[in-house]
């Protein structure tokens, strides 16, 4: 309330809020002066401190100075946070600009860099291929270089426009009732390649016929990126990636367990902030930007939903998204599958 008051004020021009002040100054004076003069002589002439109608003018006098200080440092006041805000409201608009200026740029950036990459990495692929001619041993060993790092430079474009979408509140979700296994099964299938290359060992656990409305591509996206995180983390040739799934309060919980390094609890607070990055020696030096497990983060809190990590060193690292279930899955989930999500957790506990 009083902030408001204060802004209101504020909100006035110089001039109108002078001729307040100086009204306020000469009115409060006048009636200071007056109301002393009125005063009842007698009932102050029995103190031994008011003894006469000079000494109660006086004071009159004194407290009307006073009320005129007050009144000129009130303007002072006034006129100091008039121009403050009066700066703010400038820098701010430069502010504005200048984000203005650095969304047309990153716009600029990702698609000028994207319009050459497609190219580079269709062309790559045809190589490796060998659709142009035969190629030797090195020569397919550089362009498995050329193209790993391509699918990283590709990767980057796309987490800083979905990172600059995130900022300017713009990523787009195409709900649908979507099958969670399915999800899984296509992220598997992505990072397989990848998987098999490190040698790690996936145990999918999770059981068909649980839905979620969510975006199914965004989904995918999130739990690929989480895939692959855990196959940098893990040991080479003796990794191991669980996926689980289960039911509590009418959420999913998606759980992607891996037996890697660990994170020190240090860092794992700041685990999903942007641009925080973790050591990894088994990623086979492809860059990371730090963005992808910020950008998961927005992504499933768009979906209404959460994602943490719990980690020991040295002891794994788990993973896991809550997400609400389809609405009509929650009065439609027949006894059958309840069961099975039943025996599947009695399975784990033994």
């Amino acid at each position: 309330m009083t902030l408001h008051v204060i802004d209101t004020f504020l909100q006035l021009q110089s001039q109108k809020m002078n001729l307040i002040l100086l009204g306020v100054m000469l009115g409060g004076s006048i009636a200071i002066l007056l109301s002393f003069y009125f005063i009842n002589i007698d009932s102050l002439v029995n103190n031994e401190f008011f003894s006469t109608k000079s000494k109660v003018m006086g004071i009159g006098i004194f407290i009307t100075i006073v009320h005129i200080l007050l009144t000129c440092v009130a303007r002072i006041i006034f006129n100091k946070l008039q121009h403050a805000k009066s700066i703010i409201s400038q820098q701010n608009e430069e502010l504005k600009k200048m984000d203005k200026s650095k969304s047309e740029f990153i716009a600029m950036v990702t698609h000028d860099l994207k319009t050459p990459v497609v190219p580079i990495a269709s062309y790559s692929q045809m190589l490796i291929q060998e659709r142009f001619g035969e190629l030797n041993d090195v020569q397919k060993e550089k362009l498995k270089i050329i193209i790993s790092s391509t699918e990283s430079l590709q990767n980057l474009i796309s987490d800083i426009h979905d990172m600059h979408k995130a900022d300017l509140d713009k990523l787009k979700l195409n709900l649908e009732y979507t099958d969670i296994n399915e999800i899984i099964q296509q992220s598997i299938a992505i990072v397989l390649p990848l998987a098999n290359k490190h040698g790690v060992i996936f145990e999918d656990m999770t059981t068909p016929g649980l839905e979620i409305h969510a975006d199914k591509q965004r989904m995918i996206q999130v739990v690929t990126n989480l895939i692959k995180n855990a196959i940098d983390f893990v040991p080479y040739e003796e990794g191991v990636i669980r996926i689980e799934c289960q039911l509590k309060d009418n959420n999913m919980i998606l759980s992607i367990i891996d037996n890697g390094i660990g994170i020190p609890k240090d860092k794992i607070n700041n685990l999903f902030n942007r641009f925080c990055q973790l050591d990894s020696s088994n990623n086979d030096g492809r860059s990371s930007s730090g963005l992808g497990l910020y950008i998961c983060k927005t992504l499933v809190e768009q979906h209404g939903g959460k994602i943490w990590a719990e980690s020991e060193v040295m002891k794994g690292t788990s993973m896991r998204i809550s997400l609400p279930i389809a609405p009509r899955n929650i009065d439609q989930v027949d006894h059958q599958t309840k069961k099975q999500y039943e025996i599947f957790n009695m399975e784990k506990v033994i």
